[in-house]
């Protein structure tokens, strides 16, 4: 996660239907804004990197699961966990994940100089294409209905074992992971959305 220079451009949304359409995404609204101060707190991105890498679980949809149990009292249900990850997978697959897995094999080929270099340009798309996915996470949850939702750390644990496909959330590693996460949502954040204590630079994933 880092702050791309970008504001409001043609990008795929998501149709009625919940599918991959053409439509004008505001890139910068509240949850991206959301997003990368709560990314920032000290301890989170690590914790979130090892759901996405010991578990599979999409950090876009971790964070939109906090995101509501932040602006709405409550995280997301069991169902749309489920209809979330219908609705916006198919961008991570398509854009998202091909850019990480080159951005990551990158680091380990020569010629190291020129490879770090095309590196840079596909870590700056990779963070496009995550931009993307929170507008298009946060234009479905505006289009979702009201309901009661579950307790963020058992709506956590779930999306852990949604993606991984077994009990993983009960993995020693991943509980404190899950724990972390949970304690950072309780930090006190400003009118702006900006965490006021706990911050530090964007890291290196």
């Amino acid at each position: 996660m880092g702050v791309a220079d970008m504001s409001e451009i043609p990008a795929a949304g998501l149709d009625q239907n919940g599918e991959v359409g053409e439509g004008a995404l505001h890139l910068e609204g509240p949850f991206w804004k959301f997003a990368l101060d709560f990314y920032s707190i000290d301890g989170v991105a690590a914790a979130l990197i090892a759901l996405q890498d010991d578990a599979d679980v999409d950090v876009i949809q971790a964070l939109l699961t906090i995101y509501t149990h932040k602006t709405r009292g409550h995280a997301l249900s069991a169902d749309d966990l489920a209809a979330a990850r219908s609705a916006l997978d198919r961008w991570r697959q398509a854009a998202v994940l091909p850019l990480r897995n080159i951005r990551r094999h990158l680091r380990t080929i020569a010629p190291r100089l020129e490879a770090e270099r095309l590196r840079q340009e596909v870590k700056k798309a990779e963070l496009h294409a995550e931009q993307i996915h929170i507008a298009m996470a946060e234009r479905w949850l505006k289009g979702r209905q009201t309901s009661p939702g579950l307790p963020l750390k058992e709506g956590i644990s779930m999306l852990v074992d949604q993606y991984s496909g077994s009990k993983q959330s009960c993995d020693q590693s991943l509980t404190a992971a899950i724990d972390k996460i949970v304690d950072a949502a309780s930090v006190r954040v400003s009118d702006e959305g900006i965490a006021i204590e706990g911050r530090r630079a964007d890291p290196a994933r």
